[in-house]
């Protein structure tokens, strides 16, 4: 009579092999999942941007002009013009990136921080998708300020070109940098025309990372304050050099650095992007392009300016 051999499992140190090459292979293919994933961040973070240049281009085909990043009294009027209200640039912008609700409900006599535009703020309607950059993974995240606890605004991780020197857009003589214009400045409003430099050699708008800390304000872009709305091309993107901007306590990672309060308006805020190697900005054609952390601090300054007749080459 035949016996039936029985089957032979697994020993030990077969399973163990077994183990160890499925860890393997997952160990191989997680980086390639983050990496598509952070792609497709990046693909709706220039979605955004693109969006934000459509609307900058119908913005000026109604007004003739871009709005003003800001209107408060940190810079002196242009003569005659009326007392300016604290706003910013992305306030006129609500009607052409489809908030024109918000639009009609804010009250211009009046400044960003006082009702009923605070309250306005304070709901969370102005908080829409197109301020933040999914990289950055704080959607819809409020910041509470330091003033008061009441306040709760949006922060927004796209904010406008503010040139490459400072809050108060003078000259920085001891770094030889010469303010050649900005498309977006305070209390005054640019042309097309006025860009001489050319829409497509010209920054329009860039990535901030904003904090979650109470005493830091970059990102804070409904604000007027300096280096809350607007970013500056003094530094490279990601610079290890920290900003000098409205930042009361030492930040610590994943906060990228910044050393302040700013004294007057010599503030100035890097771009700034959880993109790995560099960051997603927008240029005055509307053409949305990726810049290296390692790009010639010379050529990104000079895309910074709008008015300085460079021969920019990247």
């Amino acid at each position: 009579m035949n016996r039936i051999k029985g089957s032979r499992g697994f020993t030990l140190v077969e399973l163990l092999v077994v183990i160890a090459i499925i860890g393997i292979l997952i160990a191989l293919l997680l980086p390639a999942v983050q990496a598509a994933r952070e792609a497709a961040r990046r693909a709706e973070c220039t979605n955004h941007l693109k969006q934000w240049g459509l609307a900058f281009h119908n913005y000026h085909d109604v007004h003739k002009t871009l709005p003003f990043g800001a209107q408060g009294s940190y810079v002196a009027l242009p003569p005659g013009a009326n007392t300016a209200r604290r706003t910013t640039w992305i306030v006129p912008m609500w009607p052409f990136v489809e908030q024109k609700a918000l639009y009609d409900q804010w009250t211009f006599d009046q400044p960003f921080h006082e009702n009923p535009n605070e309250l306005l703020l304070n709901t969370g309607k102005a908080a829409f998708p197109l301020l933040n950059c999914p990289s950055d993974g704080k959607p819809g995240r409020m910041y509470q300020g330091f003033e008061d606890a009441r306040r709760n605004r949006p922060r927004s991780n796209y904010v406008v070109n503010w040139g490459n020197t400072n809050f108060g857009q003078t000259d920085i003589t001891s770094e030889n940098i010469i303010f050649g214009g900005a498309p977006f400045r305070y209390n005054r409003v640019v042309t097309f025309s006025e860009i001489r430099d050319g829409l497509s050699n010209t920054l329009f708008m860039s990535e901030v990372i904003w904090s979650e800390k109470v005493h830091d304000q970059r990102g804070d872009a409904y604000n007027d304050d300096r280096g809350c709305a607007q970013f500056m091309t003094y530094d490279t993107p990601n610079s290890t050099a920290p900003d000098f901007a409205q930042c009361w306590n030492p930040p610590t990672p994943p906060d990228p650095p910044c050393v302040g309060p700013a004294g007057g308006n010599s503030a100035h805020v890097a771009a700034r992007s959880r993109h790995p190697g560099g960051v997603n900005a927008l240029m005055g054609d509307g053409a949305v392009r990726f810049f290296s952390n390692t790009i010639d601090l010379n050529t990104w300054r000079a895309l910074g300016t709008a008015q300085n007749g460079e021969s920019v080459q990247f």
